[in-house]
Order: C-alpha cells, then sequence, then structure tokens
C-alpha cells in the first residue's frame, strides 16, 4: 500500500493538517515516535517542511495508525477538532482501503479551506491531496508561527478528561484531574496487590501518580523519599527515651503504621537508597500478606492485603548515568519484587497546567522546553529539563517577569556548549 502522505510540495494548509495529525497520533499512541520538533524536522536537499513532516510521520506510523488517530480523536466530544471535514469513507478510500461503512455521525470538525480546494474535500485532507506550492514556501518563521497556532487551537477550552474508578465491586471514584497515560496499568496492578516500580526521569509525575492512585482506591496515602542517609529507623520506626523516666519507647514510623491497613505507600527515590536499607524492605513487601519482625520493636507485623506497595527511581537499578550520578545499583532480589511501570513526560498534562499557571503564554512556554528537551536528549546534555521546569517558567511569567529573561533563567549555569546544543 502506498503510503498517504508522501507527495510532492505540500502546500501550507496541509503542513497545518499534518501537525495536527502529528498530535492526535502522540495521543493515541504514547510511545517514543514521531518526537520530533516540527520547527527543527531535518529536511533533505530540496524538501519544503510540509515534505519533511509528512515522511517522518509516513516513515514511523501506518495508514491504519494514522486512520485510527484521525477518526478517535475527532469523535471525541471534547477532542481538540481537526482543521478539515472528512468522513470515514473518504479516509479509508485515500489510504487506500475499501470504504467501509460511516459510523454514527459526530460533531463536525472546524473547516479550514485549503488553497484552491473546496473545503471538506479529498484535496483537503490530510492525506496528501494537497495543492501543489513552490518548495521552501513555508520557511522557518512561518514554521514557527503555525506550530503556535496549531498548540494553541488543539487546547484551547479543553476540560481535563473525568474518570470514573471502580475497583473489586467497590464505590465509584471520579477523578476530574488529569491523569496520567501509565495511571488505568499501576491502578489495575495496585488493586490486584502487585508491588509497583515507577521508572520515569525527574519531574515526570511519578509522586503525582501514586497519589491519584491513592485517591481512586480511597485509601490513605503517605511516602518516604530515600537517600543514602536514610536508615532501618525511617522505615520501621524509632526507639527514643520519651517515657518515664527516660525509658525508652517505640515510635512506629509512617510505613509501619501503613502496613495493616488499606492504604497505598511510596517508596521514593529507592535507586538513591542506602542497598542495606533496601534489603530490609525485602521481607516486608515479599508478598501480598506476609509478615516479618520489626527489629526495632519487636513486634510480628502482618501486611494488610490492600495495604499497596509503590516504588519510584529515576533509574532501572544500574546504578549511576550521566545524569543521575548519585544513583545506587538495585539488588537483584529487592528488583525481583517489583513490576517495572516505565513513565515519561505527559505533554498534555504540562500544557494543561501550564495553561492554568499562565494563560496563554502556555504555548509559547511548551514548545520552548519541548524543543529543548528534546535537543538535550539528542545530544546527550547532562541537564534535566523536566513538567517542573515549564511550571517555574509559567510561574515567573505570572509574576511579570518578561519572557527574555525567564529563559535565560532557565539556563542559569548552564556551559556554551550545553547552551549552543540545545540552542537556547
Amino acid at each position: 500500500m502506498t503510503h498517504p502522505f508522501v507527495g510532492d510540495n505540500l502546500s501550507e494548509a496541509t503542513f497545518k493538517q499534518l501537525v495536527t495529525l502529528k498530535s492526535y497520533l502522540r495521543k493515541c499512541y504514547p510511545d517514543n515516535r514521531c518526537t520530533f520538533d516540527v520547527s527543527r524536522v531535518d529536511r533533505l536537499p530540496g524538501e519544503s517542511f510540509p515534505q519533511a513532516i509528512a515522511r517522518r510521520i509516513a516513515a514511523e506510523y501506518t495508514p491504519e495508525e494514522c486512520r485510527t488517530a484521525w477518526m478517535t480523536f475527532i469523535a471525541r466530544a471534547d477532542a481538540p477538532k481537526p482543521p478539515v471535514t472528512v468522513s470515514p469513507v473518504e479516509l479509508d478510500s485515500i489510504l487506500g482501503d475499501e470504504p467501509t461503512p460511516a459510523p454514527a455521525p459526530v460533531r463536525a470538525p472546524t473547516v479550514m479551506p485549503a488553497t484552491n480546494a473546496t473545503p471538506g474535500s479529498l484535496e483537503a485532507i490530510i492525506a496528501g491531496i494537497a495543492e501543489r506550492a513552490a518548495a521552501g514556501a513555508v520557511n522557518e518563521a512561518r514554521v514557527r508561527e503555525i506550530a503556535q497556532e496549531i498548540a494553541e487551537d488543539l487546547f484551547s477550552g479543553v476540560q481535563p478528561r473525568e474518570v470514573s474508578v471502580t475497583v473489586n465491586n467497590g464505590p465509584s471514584v471520579t477523578l476530574t484531574e488529569r491523569t496520567h497515560p501509565a495511571f488505568e496499568k499501576v491502578l489495575k496492578l495496585a488493586a490486584a496487590g502487585v508491588n509497583v516500580l515507577l521508572v520515569g526521569p525527574a519531574g515526570c509525575g511519578k509522586t503525582h501518580l501514586a497519589g491519584a492512585v491513592a485517591k481512586a482506591l480511597g485509601r490513605p496515602f503517605d511516602s518516604i523519599s530515600y537517600s543514602a542517609g536514610a536508615s532501618e529507623s525511617w522505615l520501621l520506626g524509632r526507639l527514643l527515651p520519651t517515657g518515664a523516666q527516660g525509658a525508652f519507647e517505640y515510635h512506629a514510623s509512617s510505613f509501619v503504621r501503613m502496613y495493616d491497613q488499606p492504604s497505598v505507600f511510596l517508596h521514593d527515590e529507592v535507586d538513591a537508597a542506602d542497598p542495606n536499607l533496601l534489603l530490609v524492605m525485602n521481607s516486608a513487601v515479599g508478598v501480598r500478606t506476609g509478615s516479618f519482625t520489626n527489629p526495632i520493636s519487636g513486634a510480628r507485623l502482618t501486611r494488610h492485603p490492600d495495604a499497596c506497595q509503590i516504588a519510584a527511581a529515576n533509574t532501572f537499578g544500574t546504578g549511576a548515568d550521566t545524569i543521575y550520578v548519585g544513583r545506587n545499583q538495585l539488588d537483584g532480589a529487592f528488583l525481583d519484587r517489583w513490576y517495572t511501570v516505565t513513565m515519561d513526560y505527559d505533554r498534555a498534562y504540562e500544557l494543561e497546567s501550564a495553561q492554568a499557571l499562565c494563560g496563554d503564554r502556555a504555548p509559547q512556554v511548551c514548545e520552548y522546553v519541548w524543543r529543548m528537551r528534546e535537543r538535550a536528549s539528542a545530544a546527550k546534555v547532562r541537564r534535566v529539563v523536566s513538567t517542573r521546569t515549564i511550571h517555574k517558567a509559567c510561574a515567573a511569567l505570572a509574576a511579570g517577569l518578561d519572557w527574555a529573561e525567564v529563559r535565560t533563567d532557565m539556563t542559569a549555569g548552564w556551559t556554551r556548549d550545553e547552551l549552543a546544543k540545545v540552542g537556547a
């Protein structure tokens, strides 16, 4: 099958459609594909920006995936609408398949005519039947403007999707805040009593996700943030001279208090903990209804079957790397007790939370930080460009700082070489 998004000189109108499709594909398939920056996409000799984007999409997604993403998101009542009107039959025809019966009507998306093309016609659709324009008609400056317009159009007025959760025939809990794409998987595992290890970059929402799981399950939530100096008493409690005449008394830790009741407990930054401390944890989290003797209090502790254990780390337990230099290797016996779930930054959440902080400046901040993050990753720059970077920048703008000053402050302490690599 010939891929529909490979053609001759595509127009500016088609460029907008392709970037909109790119956004839908990223939302429908939250993997590591299609992460390129549309304003910096590499072009072949004589290739225009729209052609380059069409080529990249065609290389990373099948026609079926493109159709699925497009039709899934225009069918959602709360979804941003694409810039053209097209029916499923038309889309199937362009993708090279036999037309299939059209599904129930959905709300018509906003029509944006393509040059010399009838709105809603096959020539106006993202499939690449577009008017011909001179190569290079869309320059880099215009690309940036269009990308900004699309970001604003896609997310203006979009409200968080309500998620109703029912676990083990219990009462339904409704979450109105946006949840991470990994939320549903982690919730299912946690409800089943599986120990979950969240691995992802700094500031990608691991702690927030654990708290959302606790809320969905209707259980109390607490956590410990580990470090190289953390001792057994952080986990198991302390003996302090608080009794009569200075007698030592046992004071339970938050982990011990949560252990024998329905709860969600987060062991944060476990790859920064003393390895010997994690060995102590092994007996506590080994099985869903296990028990162990607390060596500090002497009491026998039995884990409640609904005492959920979640851990979070920036590495997979292989030790320090170029960015997370203070991380330790994790013992194989410790890792064997956890189900690993990989997380990454959630751009939809980043944009939504940025809008709450700085309004219509959010797309500008997000686009800048996303581009900086991609380049830093590609160039292996030893810097973290996290969701917190966006939040700090938006808060500074809301406080009245100038955008140029905020951009400079984002990279305070960076070397000239690092700045050059990310284009800051």
